[in-house]
């Protein structure tokens, strides 16, 4: 998950012109996490199976 999501991070400001500034990273990152391109970790519904690759959108949350 973690090598999954620096390498969604890399892509992103690879993508980015250099001086589009760390803010732009930021905003770019944050929105990828929110339209589910980054993974988590999340309980599958039987509330003790861990699934390491959910994705970030709203998905099968935790609580």
């Amino acid at each position: 998950m973690d090598l999954y999501n620096n390498e969604l991070g890399i892509q992103i400001a690879s993508e980015l012109p250099s001086s589009a500034g760390d803010e732009a990273l930021k905003n770019a990152i944050l929105t990828a996490i929110i339209n589910g391109n980054g993974r988590r970790i999340a309980l599958l519904n039987d509330g003790a199976t861990l699934n390491f690759m959910f994705p970030t959108d709203d998905s099968n949350r935790c609580w």
